[in-house]
């Protein structure tokens, strides 16, 4: 259910993503789905944003919460002081970076995403246009080898071949 919620984030269908959201929740899952916290932001939700936050965090006690719902509400705002509350954080719990890229696109701190093993299908959201229009979101694609696919299967609505080697997204 978690996801076909971020599927359906993903997709804008917001109704159905909440439904499967919350039976996850009652079904008991308690994971982290930390990549559906700024749609809930966008969404007005900010409680529940706060609580998928949490989710699936040991160290939540330290976590900078307020500093990330304020960049995800506010994307206009300098938030280079939460960033780097945030960068803390990571330092002293010892969590890998790379698992938090669609948290530093929150901050919009592009520079610093890296492509996650796990999942990498937060930057489809509305939330992270900012990062597919950013000078990062290219070598992100082909590092993870996305662009090569594109080039040998076809490209994705919103996205499109540029010559024989180059590509852009909306």
């Amino acid at each position: 259910r978690r996801h076909l919620a971020i599927t359906h984030m993903i997709l804008g269908h917001d109704e159905k993503m909440l439904e499967l959201f919350q039976q996850g929740t009652e079904a008991g899952f308690r994971g982290s789905s930390a990549i559906l916290f700024p749609r809930f932001m966008t969404l007005g939700n900010r409680m529940l944003a706060a609580q998928i936050l949490f989710a699936g965090e040991e160290q939540v006690s330290s976590l900078p919460a307020k500093a990330i719902l304020d960049a995800a509400e506010f994307p206009v705002r300098d938030h280079s002081r939460g960033l780097a509350k945030f960068q803390a954080w990571l330092e002293k719990t010892g969590n890998p970076a790379n698992g938090y890229g669609s948290t530093f696109a929150v901050f919009k701190a592009y520079h610093l995403v890296e492509p996650q093993s796990f999942s990498n299908r937060w930057v489809w959201a509305e939330e992270f246009r900012g990062f597919r229009q950013s000078e990062y979101f290219k070598p992100f694609v082909r590092k993870i080898g996305l662009s090569q696919y594109w080039f040998s299967k076809g490209f994705p609505p919103g996205c499109k071949a540029v010559g024989k080697e180059d590509f852009e997204c909306d």
